[in-house]
């Protein structure tokens, strides 16, 4: 599990994290690039609410396309050692 606080654009946080269960991933969509070297990354997965797990999608705002290739590697190896245990 991990949990994820949501932010405004100035970095504060608007709202409390939600759970996401890293080792039942649906699917790792590819990176969808937009202008100014920001990238989204999209993972459908668990999210768990009120103790109830649901499917959603989580998204990732990055601000490097670099950056973002390696976040998303790096959950890709995560999910995969979550799910070994």
């Amino acid at each position: 599990m991990l949990r994820i606080n949501s932010i405004n654009k100035k970095g504060s946080v608007v709202e409390e994290g939600d759970f996401w269960d890293l080792g039942k991933v649906v699917e790792f969509h590819k990176i969808s690039f937009r202008s100014n070297n920001v990238c989204y990354l999209n993972i459908i997965t668990d999210r768990i609410r009120n103790s109830k797990p649901e499917v959603d999608k989580l998204v990732i705002k990055m601000t490097d396309y670099q950056a973002g290739e390696n976040v998303l590697d790096a959950m890709k190896d995560l999910q995969i050692m979550l799910r070994k245990n």
